[in-house]
Protein backbone atom coordinates (compact mmCIF):
# COMPACT_ATOMS: atom_id res chain seq x y z
CA UNK A 1 0.00 0.00 0.00
CA UNK A 2 1.49 3.30 -0.91
CA UNK A 3 2.18 5.98 1.62
CA UNK A 4 -0.65 8.98 0.64
CA UNK A 5 1.74 11.88 2.23
CA UNK A 6 4.88 10.16 0.46
CA UNK A 7 2.60 10.15 -2.77
CA UNK A 8 1.23 13.90 -2.40
CA UNK A 9 5.16 14.74 -1.79
CA UNK A 10 6.29 13.49 -4.89
CA UNK A 11 3.20 15.25 -6.72
CA UNK A 12 4.21 18.33 -5.43
CA UNK A 13 7.64 18.33 -6.04
CA UNK A 14 6.32 17.67 -9.82
CA UNK A 15 4.20 20.74 -9.89
CA UNK A 16 7.52 22.58 -8.48
CA UNK A 17 9.87 21.30 -11.37
CA UNK A 18 7.49 21.83 -13.79
CA UNK A 19 6.74 25.64 -12.90
CA UNK A 20 10.65 25.47 -12.90
CA UNK A 21 11.45 24.50 -16.35
CA UNK A 22 8.44 27.14 -17.49
CA UNK A 23 10.10 29.96 -16.10
CA UNK A 24 11.21 32.96 -18.28
CA UNK A 25 14.82 33.45 -17.53
CA UNK A 26 15.48 35.84 -20.29
CA UNK A 27 12.73 38.40 -19.20
CA UNK A 28 13.90 37.58 -15.15
CA UNK A 29 17.81 38.26 -16.78
CA UNK A 30 16.72 41.88 -18.82
CA UNK A 31 14.57 43.24 -15.36
CA UNK A 32 17.91 42.09 -13.42
CA UNK A 33 20.26 44.31 -15.83
CA UNK A 34 18.07 47.13 -15.90
CA UNK A 35 17.70 47.23 -12.36
CA UNK A 36 21.14 47.21 -12.51
CA UNK A 37 21.76 50.06 -14.71
CA UNK A 38 19.30 51.92 -12.89
CA UNK A 39 21.45 51.58 -9.46
CA UNK A 40 24.64 52.69 -11.03
CA UNK A 41 22.68 55.33 -12.79
CA UNK A 42 21.88 57.04 -9.56
CA UNK A 43 25.47 56.44 -8.30
CA UNK A 44 26.82 58.57 -11.07
CA UNK A 45 24.07 60.84 -10.29
CA UNK A 46 25.30 61.09 -6.27
CA UNK A 47 28.69 61.26 -7.62
CA UNK A 48 28.89 63.71 -10.00
CA UNK A 49 29.16 66.74 -7.53
CA UNK A 50 32.46 65.02 -6.25
CA UNK A 51 33.78 64.47 -9.82
CA UNK A 52 32.92 67.36 -11.34
CA UNK A 53 33.15 69.84 -8.83
CA UNK A 54 31.73 73.82 -9.87
CA UNK A 55 35.22 74.72 -8.26
CA UNK A 56 38.27 72.59 -7.61
CA UNK A 57 40.18 69.40 -8.36
CA UNK A 58 37.62 66.12 -8.71
CA UNK A 59 37.35 64.75 -5.44
CA UNK A 60 36.63 61.21 -6.43
CA UNK A 61 36.80 59.55 -10.15
CA UNK A 62 34.43 56.46 -11.25
CA UNK A 63 35.04 53.85 -14.00
CA UNK A 64 32.08 52.22 -15.50
CA UNK A 65 32.98 48.21 -16.91
CA UNK A 66 31.49 44.53 -18.00
CA UNK A 67 32.38 41.50 -16.60
CA UNK A 68 31.05 37.94 -17.34
CA UNK A 69 29.14 36.02 -14.92
CA UNK A 70 27.99 32.60 -15.29
CA UNK A 71 24.61 31.28 -13.82
CA UNK A 72 23.70 27.62 -14.03
CA UNK A 73 19.82 28.52 -15.01
CA UNK A 74 21.07 31.53 -17.24
CA UNK A 75 24.28 30.61 -18.82
CA UNK A 76 26.69 33.19 -19.25
CA UNK A 77 26.19 36.78 -19.55
CA UNK A 78 28.10 39.98 -19.18
CA UNK A 79 26.67 42.58 -16.09
CA UNK A 80 27.96 46.21 -15.64
CA UNK A 81 30.39 47.33 -12.71
CA UNK A 82 31.43 50.52 -11.20
CA UNK A 83 34.74 51.49 -9.55
CA UNK A 84 35.13 54.54 -7.58
CA UNK A 85 38.64 55.75 -7.22
CA UNK A 86 39.25 57.70 -4.01
CA UNK A 87 42.97 58.75 -4.65
CA UNK A 88 45.10 55.26 -4.10
CA UNK A 89 41.74 53.32 -2.84
CA UNK A 90 38.78 51.86 -4.55
CA UNK A 91 35.36 50.67 -3.73
CA UNK A 92 33.81 47.65 -6.64
CA UNK A 93 30.12 47.65 -7.65
CA UNK A 94 30.15 44.16 -8.66
CA UNK A 95 26.75 42.25 -9.59
CA UNK A 96 26.97 38.19 -8.55
CA UNK A 97 23.80 36.69 -9.71
CA UNK A 98 20.26 36.97 -10.10
CA UNK A 99 18.99 33.44 -8.73
CA UNK A 100 19.84 34.21 -4.84
CA UNK A 101 18.11 33.43 -1.65
CA UNK A 102 16.19 36.25 -0.20
CA UNK A 103 16.24 38.31 -3.45
CA UNK A 104 16.17 39.19 -6.81
CA UNK A 105 19.82 39.70 -7.47
CA UNK A 106 23.01 40.73 -5.13
CA UNK A 107 26.08 43.09 -5.95
CA UNK A 108 28.72 43.24 -3.89
CA UNK A 109 30.25 46.84 -2.56
CA UNK A 110 33.63 46.04 -1.95
CA UNK A 111 36.53 47.88 -0.47
CA UNK A 112 39.87 48.03 1.52
CA UNK A 113 38.17 48.59 5.30
CA UNK A 114 35.54 45.54 4.51
CA UNK A 115 32.56 44.70 1.91
CA UNK A 116 28.57 44.87 2.18
CA UNK A 117 25.78 43.32 0.12
CA UNK A 118 23.23 45.23 -2.33
CA UNK A 119 20.17 43.31 -2.69
CA UNK A 120 17.55 43.63 -4.75
CA UNK A 121 14.27 42.69 -2.57
CA UNK A 122 10.17 43.38 -3.03
CA UNK A 123 9.82 46.59 -1.46
CA UNK A 124 5.76 46.29 -1.18
CA UNK A 125 6.10 42.83 0.90
CA UNK A 126 3.19 42.73 3.31
CA UNK A 127 3.76 41.98 6.68
CA UNK A 128 2.26 38.94 8.09
CA UNK A 129 -0.65 39.79 9.71
CA UNK A 130 -1.26 39.07 13.20
CA UNK A 131 -4.03 37.94 15.11
CA UNK A 132 -5.41 37.98 18.69
CA UNK A 133 -7.57 35.21 19.96
CA UNK A 134 -10.45 36.79 21.27
CA UNK A 135 -11.70 36.96 24.85
CA UNK A 136 -14.56 34.26 25.65
CA UNK A 137 -17.75 34.82 24.09
CA UNK A 138 -16.27 37.35 21.10
CA UNK A 139 -15.76 35.94 17.23
CA UNK A 140 -12.47 35.45 15.57
CA UNK A 141 -12.04 38.88 13.38
CA UNK A 142 -11.98 37.99 9.73
CA UNK A 143 -8.62 37.19 8.02
CA UNK A 144 -7.38 39.65 6.14
CA UNK A 145 -8.02 39.45 2.21
CA UNK A 146 -5.29 37.59 0.01
CA UNK A 147 -3.57 39.82 -1.52
CA UNK A 148 -3.39 39.35 -4.94
CA UNK A 149 -0.79 36.79 -6.30
CA UNK A 150 1.84 38.76 -8.62
CA UNK A 151 4.80 36.74 -10.48
CA UNK A 152 8.10 37.39 -9.72
CA UNK A 153 8.82 39.22 -12.68
CA UNK A 154 6.23 41.96 -11.55
CA UNK A 155 7.74 42.15 -8.24
CA UNK A 156 11.14 42.02 -9.61
CA UNK A 157 10.12 45.24 -11.58
CA UNK A 158 9.01 46.71 -8.72
CA UNK A 159 11.67 45.85 -5.93
CA UNK A 160 14.70 48.12 -4.20
CA UNK A 161 17.60 47.95 -3.77
CA UNK A 162 18.68 47.39 -0.24
CA UNK A 163 22.22 47.25 1.91
CA UNK A 164 22.47 43.84 4.12
CA UNK A 165 25.51 44.48 6.52
CA UNK A 166 27.72 41.34 7.07
CA UNK A 167 26.59 39.40 10.41
CA UNK A 168 23.27 41.35 10.19
CA UNK A 169 21.49 39.16 7.69
CA UNK A 170 17.61 40.40 9.05
CA UNK A 171 18.61 44.05 8.83
CA UNK A 172 18.14 45.94 5.62
CA UNK A 173 18.68 49.37 4.59
CA UNK A 174 16.92 50.85 1.78
CA UNK A 175 19.79 52.49 -1.00
CA UNK A 176 19.14 55.89 -0.90
CA UNK A 177 21.90 58.69 -1.81
CA UNK A 178 22.51 59.70 1.70
CA UNK A 179 22.88 55.86 3.00
CA UNK A 180 24.79 55.15 -0.50
CA UNK A 181 27.48 57.95 0.70
CA UNK A 182 27.63 56.59 4.52
CA UNK A 183 28.52 53.83 3.39
CA UNK A 184 30.84 54.45 0.95
CA UNK A 185 32.77 56.35 3.44
CA UNK A 186 32.88 53.72 5.65
CA UNK A 187 34.81 51.23 3.08
CA UNK A 188 37.65 53.66 2.82
CA UNK A 189 40.26 55.13 5.14
CA UNK A 190 39.83 58.63 6.38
Amino acid sequence: MANTEFAEFLKLKKERETLRNHVDWDHRKAIWLGKIDELLQSVQNWLAPYKNPEEGEPLLDYITGEIEIYEEQIGSYRVPTMTIRFGSEDVRLTPKGLVILGGFGRIDMIGPLGSVMIVLNDSDKLPTPQFQVPSPGKTFPPPPPVPKKTSIEEQMSRSSWYFVPPNQRRVMLLVTEESFLEMLRSMVRP
